[in-house]
């Protein structure tokens, strides 16, 4: 018996209609889901320490690196002021799926970006690099466990 004969003509049409909008629906959420992880997920320290090193705050920036880490830290986030970093990809590597749902805490991440720098205060040409960076959950917001680029 033919495919066509199983199901009448409409009814197939309904269906592929339905898992079209099915597959909008998850198309939309998972861009959703993305953007909310970019604000408040381990890449949101990333992204705020760039924008205020461009800025030239000190403070902004240095508030995006985790407590302990600060005081050792401060030369180098003074030395990078006003240098201007455009995030070009990145892409965070954490916990598997199978890790969150046994129960394995997700207080730890790996943010792997490439950035292009330019160096404004020396006028050197601009200069592309990838870099993983730590990052850690501590009190429940996200920092950056080393400041970019430092060695």
């Amino acid at each position: 018996m033919a495919a066509s004969r199983l199901w009448p003509r409409p009814f197939s049409l309904y269906l592929v209609l339905l898992l079209g909008a099915l597959v909008a629906v998850a198309v939309a959420a998972g861009s959703w889901a993305d953007r909310d992880a970019r604000t408040r997920g381990p890449e949101a320290p990333v992204t705020a320490y760039v924008a205020a090193i461009g800025q030239k705050d000190l403070g902004a920036a240095q508030d995006q690196l985790a407590p302990e880490i600060r005081d050792r830290s401060a030369s180098f986030v003074k030395m990078q002021l006003g240098n201007r970093y455009t995030i070009l990809e990145s892409a965070v590597r954490g916990n598997s799926l199978l890790d969150r749902l046994t129960g394995h805490s997700i207080d730890y991440a790996e943010v792997v970006v490439t950035v292009e720098v330019q160096e404004l205060e020396t006028g050197n040409p601009p200069w592309r690099t990838t870099e993983g960076l730590p990052v850690g959950l501590i009190g429940g917001r996200w920092y950056l466990l080393k400041p970019p680029l430092q060695p």
